[in-house]
């Protein structure tokens, strides 16, 4: 029991201790099209937050974390210990900037099964709760194929993620005014 109200503790200073002026990127679930790509969408998932975790100009936040850490607050809870690391998680999770959602579908062609991954980020939407971040309008939309095995769309997230974390963190394009039209001579 004593184990489990330290690790809440240390849980909790953790997303304070990490803020900077750098935004915060969720990293949200790959959703499987069905049951049976469950295993295949969670290691997606933890691969893809490793991925966009290595872009040094934003944290990250994966949503696999801020289950584990609500699941401890909830167990803390139950034996009547307080619950900062929940409160400090939702205050930490308001500040989200950018989501990275995905999803993992399966088709068969011909013998071979075709896994398709898609990627989709952007901006937070703003009517969203601050512990179910979602995108309203995606900045990217990517979607990549792989013939046979899953395990190729895991060796191709580094690059996804490095196209991903590019179009997040473009500066937005700057609308220059057109040239004034020069001055038409008259003559008197």
């Amino acid at each position: 029991m004593r184990i489990v109200v330290a690790t809440i503790a240390v849980l909790a200073a953790l997303p304070t201790l990490a803020q900077s002026e750098r935004p915060l990127v969720y990293v949200a679930d790959v959703e499987p099209a069905s049951p049976k790509l469950a295993q295949e969408a969670a290691a997606l998932t933890t691969s893809l937050c490793g991925a966009v975790a290595k872009e040094k100009r934003v944290e990250v936040l994966c949503a696999p974390d801020v289950k584990q850490i609500l699941s401890f607050a909830a167990m803390g809870s139950m034996a009547g210990a307080a619950n900062p690391a929940a409160t400090s998680l939702q205050t930490r999770m308001a500040t989200i900037g950018y989501v990275v959602t995905g999803t993992l579908t399966s088709t068969k062609k011909d013998k071979d099964d075709v896994f398709t991954l898609v990627i989709a980020a952007g901006k937070k939407a703003e009517e969203a709760d601050a512990l179910t971040p979602y995108v309203e309008a995606a900045t990217i939309r990517l979607e990549e194929q792989s013939v046979g095995k899953s395990t190729r769309l895991l060796d191709r997230l580094p690059e996804i993620s490095g196209r991903v974390m590019k179009a997040l963190l473009a500066p937005p394009p700057t609308t220059t005014p057109p040239p004034p039209e020069p001055l038409k001579k008259t003559t008197p």
